[in-house]
């Protein structure tokens, strides 16, 4: 079947934070099943994507998803660099994280994992980013998805990433 990345991007080995974010990447197939869950925090920028790019010819991905605000503009031109230059088909599209946009994909998610419709890899970090998810009424009265301090949500991320890809109808090619 098809397959649908989620890509969410991490500080890496650059950062200046020692408990920084993962880079992550989830795929999916058609059939909402995860079929891999990848993370790491200790290569750099060059290296992230040569990570990336393998592991999305390695699994035949037609469509990633990832998000272009933050540090993930510089790491989209240099996603679709690498896709060109090694002549992979693969689909981008590009999301504006914003909370707004987030809310929107994890109640997206929590509904799939609570109807039983998509089925997640038994990884021991995608549970705990699970266990440690929170969501907070701001004094505005919106809602904001967080993982409680130190811990991360990338893993959540990357897979509510790959979940939209399945859905979504649009996209951007990368030439």
């Amino acid at each position: 079947g098809d397959y649908v990345a989620g890509i969410d991007w991490g500080g890496g080995k650059n950062s200046d934070d020692n408990n920084s974010d993962f880079t992550a990447i989830s795929i999916l197939n058609n059939l909402r099943q995860q079929t891999l869950l990848k993370y790491q925090n200790n290569l750099d920028e060059t290296q992230t994507i040569k990570w990336i790019v393998d592991i999305l010819h390695e699994n035949k991905v037609k469509k990633s998803v990832v998000e272009k605000n933050s540090i993930g503009a510089v790491y989209l031109g240099l996603l679709k660099k690498e896709v060109a230059k090694r002549g992979i088909i693969c689909q981008i599209i590009t999301l504006n994280n914003t909370n707004e946009k987030k809310n929107e994909l994890y109640q997206d998610l929590i509904v799939n994992v609570q109807n039983e419709t998509i089925q997640l890899l038994p990884d021991n970090e995608l549970k705990m980013e699970m266990a440690v998810l929170k969501m907070e009424k701001t004094k505005t009265g919106k809602i904001t998805y967080n993982a409680m301090k130190p811990y991360h949500d990338d893993c959540l991320d990357a897979t509510a990433f790959a979940l939209h890809g399945l859905k979504s109808g649009t996209y951007v090619y990368s030439k």
